[in-house]
């Protein structure tokens, strides 16, 4: 609060959940004005769901599975390597990274998550065609129950494979988690509608506390 008003800003956080929201209430009632934002709630997908992907709503995604092992029968899904750095720099082209702040920042930091991957306790993996990496994913566990999907890359030439690596990582993380966490949509449309496809089990409200 001080460094902000130093600065002759308004105090403000992001990403608060109800819970932190009663919390701050106690500590400082009538203090915070709150606003929720649809466009940063967390979609939070039971891990089942995505792994074996059953019943008749997820037939459009098996469909794509099913196309995409009969196009490509010898993919392969290793564990995470240095390659993906490759991968993400072609996406970055194709996606304009040198024109965008936010994605530029997105790339710094999932270089230094590379970097650092053990340390870090990540897990992830790949996704190859022919050889050639097409996709790759990683993320880290938020607590017991949950684990969070942190950065998903693909080459779209190639179909499906955004499918494909969704479910190989659901198929792959340990089946002691129960939830997985795919973040935000930003209010990116296709994003929201790619989201809502794989039938989130709830959407976790965040917020925006703002000092009066």
């Amino acid at each position: 609060i001080e460094d902000a008003q130093g600065e002759g800003q308004p105090f403000q956080m992001l990403g608060i959940c109800t819970s932190m929201k009663e919390e701050l209430e106690e500590v400082m009632p009538g203090r915070f004005e709150f606003s929720a934002d649809r466009d940063y709630f967390d979609y939070i997908y039971l891990r089942s769901d995505l792994a074996t992907l059953k019943g008749k709503k997820y037939q459009p995604k098996r469909n794509h599975i099913n196309r995409f092992k009969n196009t490509y029968p010898d993919y392969e899904y290793p564990e995470l390597v240095p390659e993906c750095l490759k991968l993400e720099a072609e996406w970055c082209k194709t996606n304009n990274c040198a024109e965008d702040v936010a994605l530029q920042a997105e790339r710094r930091s999932m270089t230094a998550a590379l970097a650092h991957f053990e340390e870090l306790g990540l897990r992830g993996g790949v996704l190859h065609v022919n050889g050639d990496i097409v996709a790759f994913t990683f993320g880290a566990p938020i607590n017991n129950e949950t684990f969070d999907v942190c950065v998903e890359k693909a080459n779209t030439d190639v179909e499906g494979v955004y499918t494909m690596i969704n479910n190989e990582f659901a198929l792959h993380i340990p089946e002691q988690y129960i939830y997985i966490n795919r973040e935000e949509d930003l209010g990116l449309e296709g994003l929201r509608k790619a989201k809502l496809s794989y039938h989130p089990e709830t959407l976790l409200e965040k917020c925006m506390a703002k000092l009066k």
